[in-house]
């Protein structure tokens, strides 16, 4: 899969979660990936599917890594991501996935990783 930068996105461990990453900071969750964070006592697939549904999107100019379908942008009060309606995909930078994990109460267990991955190139994604 392609970045939205043309870059590959390589799986990385980050914030709380594995996923996508790439070198220009964008990481990508397929809703398989985000789907998994339903363990947290904040994080409910169906209420992230409300918080969608509720909200008007904006299209960006931005197709989606995985389907190719335009992304939307969409921006809450505490949130900002961008989503592809058609897989369900979330496109986040940095800033926008650390506000979607501490919105969502998802614990970072990065830490307990770090020798593992210190030597990733994209172990500083969520740092």
């Amino acid at each position: 899969m392609k970045c939205i930068c043309g870059n590959e996105l390589k799986m990385w461990q980050g914030y709380g979660e594995v996923g996508l990453g790439c070198e220009c900071g964008v990481s990508f969750l397929p809703k398989t990936h985000w789907a998994a964070l339903s363990y947290s006592s904040k994080f409910s697939c169906a209420e992230f599917d409300m918080l969608i549904q509720e909200n008007t999107g904006t299209c960006t100019t931005h197709a989606c890594p995985q389907c190719f379908n335009i992304l939307k942008q969409y921006k809450t009060n505490d949130l900002s991501f961008k989503h592809c309606s058609q897989c369900s995909g979330i496109l986040m930078t940095v800033k926008e996935a650390i506000g979607y994990f501490d919105y969502f109460k998802i614990q970072n267990n990065s830490n307990k990783h770090i020798s593992i991955i210190a030597d990733l190139p994209l172990f500083n994604l969520f740092f």
